[in-house]
């Protein structure tokens, strides 16, 4: 295929596979420099229209298809990606500032593995299911479960992953047969535009992802329509609260992946190597700008001393610069805003009492961009709102602990429930406490690593939102769900239907005790009661051989 350039200059707006322009546009900013990289044009009140009604028109050409059908689009996309790989590292490290070894391994890789979860797994998935009715009453029907798509659907993504929480969204929509508005974040808008134009490269139909570029007031726009079948928004507590209460009056219905104060419980058996090598990594990656990064390190009393030293040293031999270096740990943060509220946690955590070990503010060396040297807080009062309040930021606070029962205190003392790990090398132990914890994931001796898993639902509970990605539930969260029962018996009426009287009320209270009693002797002394008292009524309104085989399920129960 034709090599394209490693940036685009300009993000296009994307309305039914044509790109346009608009009356004005916004800058994307390089986070290493401040520099300008190029613009995004910006959509106006009539490309919500227009986007809306071609998504809607694509979709009933899409819906069309099985799931068979689209896996071809699936390989193509899977086949330019790998092409296009190493210019793709380049521009998200560039517009979003993490390092390219990390837009190789947590931006790329997880979705050429999502490509393949989706070519090969989702036909089985979406296929019809069917159930075997429980009711031994109802053994003469057939149920199937049906998935089908919604129609049009829309996605707002984040900045801090551009590539593939995006592409996780689009992706799994277009494979149950969705049609997608997509309003990608106004950070990483060129990132945006080269995801839009490999899916367009692939032959993926015209209309079928439609692409808004634009602030909080586009978002605000596009989620007050009710033409959406769903809403799918990553991003901010905040912003989440204000999509719920939009969204309510047309009861459109929401997945919400939201922050995050993710806690790690490294207990008295732990490796300590092990765990301070997970922590460092699951805080400071990606600038500790994810949702699931390690916010909160909670370490038994007894370790506290070597882990805390262990840290620090790992700390300080990590390298931050420039992110399109092979050898750099650490970028820039992506925007300056998040880099003041960094700050302002580690200043308020200093006046409150904690103590900086390394780190505290713009690493030496680096004059211009958004960096912020990885930082180590410890006494740290529990009340700081760096342990309490999302931070999203390379800064990791320590704290103590004696008794499992404080630390679970200390844990669910917040309101997010995304995730958690638990360090511990009693296999027991660490189950019996999995119980006990509330999150969407729970990861022994290991953090932050499941979102590249596509097998694995992805989502919280409480401030860190609701709904499923990823897996078999995630592609659920975006079906419609439908029933299908139907019975071909050629008998004229039902049991349970009119006329009501005295031969029907005897026999339903005949049956309840040979359906359900809890003894197997019992059920079957009521049912063969039930056949003597009432086998003119069984015979004329149910097939035998169906009961037959439906008996040994209810045997058995």
């Amino acid at each position: 295929m034709t090599p394209r350039k490693s940036v685009a200059e300009q993000a296009y707006l994307w309305i039914g596979g044509r790109r346009l322009r608009s009356t004005s546009s916004a800058p994307s900013l390089n986070p290493s420099t401040g520099q300008r990289l190029g613009i995004a044009w910006q959509a106006e009140p009539q490309h919500l229209d227009q986007a809306i009604q071609e998504a809607q028109r694509a979709f009933e050409r899409w819906k069309s298809l099985t799931p068979e059908d689209r896996r071809p689009w699936f390989r193509r996309m899977k086949i330019l990606l790998l092409e296009r790989a190493e210019e793709l590292a380049r521009l998200i490290a560039l517009e979003q500032g993490k390092p390219i070894v990390e837009a190789w391994a947590v931006e790329l890789l997880p979705t050429l593995g999502l490509l393949t979860y989706l070519e090969q797994e989702a036909p089985r998935l979406l296929r019809p299911q069917r159930l075997q009715p429980f009711e031994l009453l109802f053994a003469d029907k057939t149920l199937e479960l049906h998935l089908e798509p919604l129609g049009a659907i829309l996605v707002i993504s984040p900045w801090n992953y551009p590539w593939l929480l995006a592409a996780s969204a689009l992706l799994s929509a277009l494979a149950v047969g969705n049609a997608v508005v997509w309003k990608p974040s106004p950070l990483t808008p060129l990132v945006a535009e080269a995801l839009t134009q490999w899916i367009h490269d692939a032959g993926v139909p015209e209309g079928l992802v439609n692409v808004l570029h634009g602030g909080g007031t586009v978002g605000a726009a596009l989620v007050q329509r009710p033409e959406f079948q769903l809403i799918h928004f990553t991003g901010s507590t905040e912003t989440g609260r204000r999509i719920m209460a939009t969204a309510a009056p047309h009861v459109t219905p929401l997945v919400l992946e939201l922050g995050g104060k993710d806690p790690m419980i490294v207990l008295e058996d732990a490796d300590v190597e092990r765990a301070a090598q997970g922590a460092v990594w699951a805080a400071l990656m990606n600038a500790g700008q994810t949702c699931s990064s390690v916010e909160r390190v909670f370490v038994h009393r007894s370790l506290y001393t070597d882990f805390v030293e262990r840290v620090v040293h790992l700390t300080r031999q990590l390298r931050v610069g420039n992110p399109l270096d092979i050898r750099t740990d650490l970028g820039p943060l992506t925007a300056e805003f998040q880099w003041q509220k960094v700050h302002h946690h580690v200043k308020d955590a200093v006046e409150r009492g904690a103590q900086v070990l390394t780190g505290g503010g713009r690493p030496r060396g680096l004059p211009t961009g958004f960096f912020y040297a990885p930082t180590i807080l410890v006494q740290v009062p529990l009340e700081a709102p760096v342990l309490r309040e999302e931070t999203f930021g390379p800064v990791l606070p320590i704290v103590p602990f004696d008794t499992e029962a404080q630390v679970l205190r200390w844990v669910h003392a917040v309101p997010y429930g995304l995730t958690c790990s638990l360090w511990t090398r009693d296999p027991e132990r660490a189950r019996a406490l999995v119980r006990t914890l509330r999150a969407g994931t729970v990861t022994l001796n290991d953090h932050t690593f499941s979102y590249a898993e596509p097998r694995a639902p992805w989502g919280g509970l409480g401030d860190s939102g609701f709904g499923r990605s990823h897996g078999a539930l995630g592609l659920l969260a975006m079906c419609h769900v439908k029933t299908v029962a139907y019975d071909f018996t050629p008998r004229s009426r039902q049991l349970w239907w009119y006329p009501y009287g005295p031969t029907l009320a005897a026999l339903l209270r005949r049956a309840a005790p040979a359906l359900y009693h809890p003894s197997r002797v019992q059920r079957v002394r009521a049912l063969l009661h039930l056949i003597r008292r009432h086998w003119g009524e069984l015979r004329a309104g149910l097939s035998l051989a169906n009961l037959a085989r439906r008996g040994l399920d209810w045997f058995q129960r």
